[in-house]
């Protein structure tokens, strides 16, 4: 039965419709990559020494997995230029799990960080990260909620990048709070 006055018409998408297939598209390209450092230091940080590179870190923009594992490295008290031996060495610690699948060239986030840093400090992990990492799940979260609760590091989000000097300030952190 047809209204009067009624058109043969197709139905009209509704403007909620066209505004989530927008917003898919616009999400679509950018996918879920890890961020990369885009500019590239003047020197390798690998040829700095120890007080060197905790200066370069402090005006980097933003620290490389490599350059934090350095750093986790140097609170543990132990320094190598040989990235092939620091990444043996930070495995054998226990400070980077080979499941997280991290490249040394990829952003360090805080909570990869906080787990280096607990790690080389020799943190205990409270119930609630024992409990986690039985599941595997939560490892860097709860490191970074430990991290923060010693006063090591600022209350962000645990997947955020790190900034160079947050890891310089976490490093003077580290000493005070190994002095205490």
């Amino acid at each position: 039965m047809r209204l009067r006055g009624a058109k043969d018409r197709a139905p009209q998408p509704s403007v909620v419709r066209l505004l989530a297939i927008a917003a898919l598209v616009a999400t679509m390209p950018s996918g879920c990559a890890v961020p990369r450092r885009v500019a590239e230091p003047k020197v390798s940080p690998d040829r700095l020494s120890a007080t060197a590179f905790v200066h370069y870190l402090a005006e980097a923009p933003v620290v490389t997995v490599d350059e934090g594992g350095r750093a986790a490295l140097l609170l543990a008290g132990r320094d190598t230029a040989d990235a092939s031996d620091r990444w043996a060495w930070l495995r054998s610690r226990g400070m980077v799990r080979t499941s997280w699948n991290l490249s040394p060239d990829s952003v360090l986030d805080h909570g990869t960080f906080a787990f280096m840093l607990c790690r080389a400090l020799d943190i205990e992990p409270d119930l609630n990260a024992r409990l986690a990492s039985l599941f595997g799940i939560g490892r860097r979260r709860a490191a970074m909620r430990t991290a923060v609760y010693e006063g090591l590091l600022d209350p962000v989000a645990a997947h955020d990048p790190i900034a160079g000097g947050a890891v310089a300030a976490a490093l003077a952190r580290a000493e005070f709070w190994r002095a205490r």
